[in-house]
């Protein structure tokens, strides 16, 4: 049986209306470039630095209210950029083709610095002076990064983010998550728990990683141990960051304008209105859940200064002693216009479907039906609709599911 689900939504982001400072507000940086990375000083909420697509850099000196580009003296693509408070407060800017970029002015002047690599650089860890990149690329200084070593990171996988400045560790393709004591130059292979490819990890007393397809892990040990959590959405994740020495708050950004929040340690998420669809690439936060920034695709940059607002919860407290992960799926979530709805039940049963915005409130019935097969699929078409966040529920005599889907735009 198909069904054919068509769904008139209203349109979401009501919350905060007179007040125009509540939860992530864009700002403007007058391009449409993808911005791939963004950092801030931990001591000032002012200065920021956002970096992209043929060489740009972006800073401002007032929170975002103006942006200026700044002079890189290169057209090549900036994958990260992190203000190195820790030793003598450069800022360090890596990209396409093993370049490196150096700037002890607050980004007034760069000069390019050799890196030994032609590799795409990924990362610049904001402590510890490590470098990530394709291919296995590990490089570090000791120098305030005026010179850089490679690393033997016994890997040929892409690299994408590494923390640590005392143990190090990184992620990258196919799960790849290798570790290396403060004196080594040695990387060591450990067991991460997952094929998937791992874009982000963040450290606080704990460590979270985040990847494709949803994958959110979390170690309490190093990374000896790992668990994961369905935290709601099926795309790729794509930063994440610890906000505040509390730390059970964390945020996490990914694909389709997705913005994650926990404030118990990961142990639930909820969603937050990042008011885009573009893909969210990192996200830094100040030491305190106030004040933080959000970079990506088509020269997104988001700030806060309340934390992003209260997040919504991606599945109902009600709904969590019937979850069953395989009942309903959406393929592919986050969809521009239509996705198919499957769902797998005991046996077959009467059922509702029904359509709810992100705060929880009712906005259609989708389907009722006096019996539906044990398993089936229909099509999901939010085509005519705005784009936002939205639940579907499934409810049975015997078992209530329910799901978060992302309206996003086509691709």
């Amino acid at each position: 049986m198909r069904i054919w689900i068509v769904c008139a939504v209203a349109l979401l982001g009501m919350a905060g209306i007179g007040d125009a400072s509540a939860g992530w507000q864009r700002q403007s940086l007058g391009t449409t470039l993808d911005l791939h990375d963004i950092t801030a000083s931990h001591s000032t909420t002012a200065k920021a630095w956002a970096c992209g697509d043929s060489g740009a850099i972006f800073h401002t000196s007032n929170s975002g209210a103006t942006w200026a580009r700044q002079n890189s003296g290169t057209d090549r693509a900036l994958y990260a950029i992190a203000w190195q408070e820790l030793t003598g407060a450069p800022i360090l800017a890596a990209g396409e083709g093993g370049l490196i970029l150096r700037s002890t002015d607050e980004g007034a002047t760069w000069t390019e610095i050799p890196s030994g690599t032609t590799e795409a650089l990924r990362d610049i860890s904001d402590f510890g002076q490590i470098i990530v990149g394709d291919h296995g690329t590990i490089l570090h200084s000791s120098d305030a990064g005026l010179t850089w070593v490679a690393h033997q990171s016994n890997t040929t996988a892409n690299l994408h983010a590494a923390v640590g400045s005392g143990t190090r560790r990184a992620v990258g393709d196919d799960g790849t998550f290798i570790i290396a004591n403060p004196s080594s130059t040695n990387w060591t292979h450990w067991d991460s728990g997952t094929t998937e490819d791992l874009f982000a990890m963040a450290m606080f007393f704990g460590t979270f990683m985040v990847g494709d397809h949803g994958t959110w892990l979390h170690s309490t040990n190093g990374g000896l141990e790992w668990i994961s959590k369905n935290v709601g959405v099926e795309t790729a994740l794509r930063g994440i960051e610890f906000s505040t020495n509390n730390t059970s708050r964390a945020y996490i950004v990914g694909d389709g304008g997705v913005i994650l929040k926990t404030t118990d340690h990961g142990a639930s998420w909820g969603f937050q209105e990042s008011g885009v669809t573009s893909d969210l690439n990192a996200v830094f936060f100040y030491l305190s859940d106030l004040h933080g920034w959000i970079a990506g695709d088509d020269g997104v940059v988001l700030y806060t200064s309340d934390g992003g607002g209260a997040p919504v919860p991606t599945s109902a407290p009600e709904d969590a002693a019937h979850l069953d992960a395989h009942a309903l799926t959406i393929t592919p979530n986050p969809f521009g216009e239509r996705a198919e709805l499957s769902w797998r039940l005991a046996e077959p049963a009467s059922a509702t479907l029904d359509l709810f915005d992100i705060r929880g409130r009712h906005l259609q019935r989708l389907f009722e039906t006096q019996e539906i097969p044990a398993s089936g699929t229909t099509v999901l078409d939010l085509s005519r609709y705005p784009i936002g966040t939205y639940f579907v529920r499934l409810a049975t005599p015997g078992q209530t599911v329910r799901r978060s889907v992302i309206h996003t735009r086509s691709r």
